[in-house]
């Protein structure tokens, strides 16, 4: 009987990834985390088709991205509280990633994102930060609960991308 019940434990699923750690920080920014059994360049890889990571998150409606030298502008279309947001930023490769910085928007002063991967002996670490500030008349931390939701969303999009 114990041979045959560590055999259906050899046969479970191992756990793909570690669940993402997200944290709300003073600044208003968030900040994500989690460690993928998947190589580095396989996350660099999935990270590097910005149409297919801008539609991971829940709230963007469109993605549309040009190629400009060695980075592309990106124009996300976020579903609004009363209208559609547009975002308009410059997201280029860097060592550890990538990083998004805002052009132009109808309703954010401060926007920008950070996609770092770095392979570490637990597997590959992920750390994805987004800030924002938005000229609507709402709270910092409701517009800090509405991103932590969404990246929720985004880091389990990246691990059952890249099957880690």
């Amino acid at each position: 009987m114990t041979a045959i019940l560590a055999l259906l434990w050899l046969a479970l699923p191992a756990e793909a990834a570690q669940a993402p750690e997200i944290r709300a920080e003073p600044d208003g920014s968030v900040v994500g985390r989690m460690v993928l059994d998947a190589a580095r360049d396989e996350v660099i890889e999935a990270l590097q088709d910005t149409r297919r990571v801008g539609r991971w998150s829940p709230s963007v409606v469109d993605v549309a991205s040009a190629p400009r030298g060695r980075c592309e502008e990106v124009t996300l279309t976020l579903r609004g509280w009363f209208f559609p947001m547009i975002v308009t930023a410059e997201r280029c490769p860097t060592d550890q990633g990538f990083s998004q910085q805002l052009v132009d928007s109808n309703v954010f002063r401060r926007w920008g994102a950070e996609w770092e991967v770095e392979t570490t002996p637990a597997g590959t670490e992920v750390r994805y930060r987004l800030e924002s500030e938005i000229s609507l008349p709402v709270t910092t931390g409701f517009v800090q609960r509405k991103t932590v939701a969404s990246m929720q969303v985004e880091l389990q999009a990246l691990a059952a991308a890249v099957g880690g």
